[in-house]
C-alpha cells in the first residue's frame, strides 16, 4: 500500500471538508449517535481547527487520491502536538500489495446488523483490483440498500398481536411498583449480609 501523508493545498480544501464532514456524518449515524439528517461536524468547527494556532493540515493519498486527512495542532514552545480532527473517506475501500503479482481490494461497509461486512478481490495488477473494487462497492451497496427497504417494509407492515392482551396503565403501575420494592427488600437483605 503507497500511502502517504501530504500537506493540504488550498485548492483541495473544499473537497476536504466535504469528505470530511461525509465521514463524521456517516460515522456518526451508523453508530446511532445522531439521526438522520442532524449535522455532526459543521463546516465552523473545521474552519476554527483549521484557524487554531499552530494547526497543520494534512490529507492522506493513495494511488493520487485523498483518502483520508487530519488537523494536527502543534505547539512549537511546549515541542507538543495533537490531533485535533482525523478522517478517513467513507466508501472507497482499501487496496493493499499482498505481494509482488497479487493486490487485494476490501470494502467493509456498516451492515443493517450493526456489524462490519468485509469482501475482498484480488487482482495481478493495482488498476485491475480498482476496477473490481469498484464493482464490488456498487454490488454491495445495492445490496445493502435492498435490505434496508426490506427492512423498512417489514416495520411498517402491521403486527399481529400474539399472547396476552396489553395491560391496563393502572395494572402497569401496581406491577412496577412490586417490582421496585422486590427489588428494594432483595438488595436491603444483600446489604445486610455483607455487614454480617
Amino acid at each position: 500500500m503507497n500511502l502517504g501523508l501530504r500537506l493540504l493545498e488550498k485548492r483541495d480544501l473544499p473537497q476536504y471538508k466535504a469528505d470530511m464532514q461525509g465521514a463524521f456524518q456517516l460515522g456518526a449515524q451508523e453508530g446511532g449517535c445522531f439521526a438522520a439528517g442532524e449535522l455532526v461536524l459543521p463546516e465552523s468547527d473545521i474552519d476554527r481547527s483549521l484557524g487554531a494556532e499552530g494547526a497543520i493540515a494534512y490529507r492522506a493519498v493513495e494511488g493520487g487520491q485523498i483518502v483520508g486527512g487530519a488537523i494536527v495542532v502543534w505547539d512549537r514552545e511546549k515541542k507538543l502536538g495533537h490531533l485535533d480532527l482525523l478522517y478517513v473517506k467513507h466508501g472507497t475501500g482499501c487496496i493493499t500489495e499482498i505481494n509482488d503479482h497479487l493486490f487485494e481490494g476490501r470494502y467493509s461497509p456498516m451492515w443493517i446488523d450493526g456489524k462490519k461486512h468485509s469482501r475482498n478481490v484480488y487482482a495481478h495488477t493495482r488498476e485491475e483490483c480498482e476496477e473490481k473494487l469498484k464493482v464490488l462497492i456498487v454490488e454491495m451497496k445495492a445490496e445493502l440498500a435492498e435490505l434496508k427497504k426490506q427492512k423498512a417494509k417489514i416495520g411498517s407492515q402491521p403486527q399481529a398481536r400474539e399472547g396476552k392482551k396489553r395491560k391496563k396503565p393502572e395494572q402497569t403501575k401496581k406491577a412496577s411498583k412490586r417490582l421496585i420494592s422486590r427489588c428494594a427488600d432483595n438488595f436491603a437483605h444483600q446489604e445486610m449480609s455483607f455487614l454480617e
